[in-house]
């Protein structure tokens, strides 16, 4: 009987300590879409800062992630020599990096990718590009493609300690 039960305690530590969770896999949602929240006098033109777009994303089935890739379409680019855009890239309302465009920066596809300590928020995710300077007059704005522009959450592994 004594046998059993310490068999039966060690299998229970087996799955206790020695499980790993398995990584969810990585998902990808339109950001800035169509859908997106838009602080901007004009429209979806970026120039001035406090100018924003967010867009939460529910149902993602990551308990947290680590990694964010965005694929970010700049659609219309008018910014003069000089002049440019600076957005803070919030994760749940965390900076996990910095997007900046130029007039050299013409238009078209940008990829970047961010690594950051784990968010964990129970599969709820909202990304942000918060505008950090604002244009000098007459020098131009940006806008986005909201039709092809995109946002990749990835998941961490989670490991059970001993």
């Amino acid at each position: 009987m004594r046998l059993a039960s310490r068999t039966n305690a060690a299998a229970a530590a087996v799955v206790l300590f020695a499980a790993v969770a398995a990584d969810a896999a990585p998902i990808t949602v339109s950001f800035p879409s169509g859908m997106s929240t838009v602080n901007s006098r004009l429209c979806a033109f970026f120039f001035e800062s406090s100018h924003f777009v967010t867009e939460t994303f529910a149902g993602t089935g990551l308990a947290s992630v680590s990694a964010l890739d965005l694929h970010v379409d700049l659609g219309t680019n008018v910014l003069n020599s000089g002049a440019f855009v600076n957005f803070d890239v919030l994760l749940n309302g965390i900076d996990v990096g910095d997007i900046v465009f130029t007039q050299a920066s013409g238009t078209g596809a940008f990829d970047y990718s961010f690594g950051f300590a784990s968010i964990a928020s129970g599969g709820t995710y909202t990304i942000t590009f918060d505008e950090t300077n604002t244009v000098p007059d007459g020098q131009g704005s940006i806008s986005f493609d909201l039709a092809n522009s995109t946002a990749t959450l990835s998941a961490t592994t989670t490991k059970s300690r001993r």
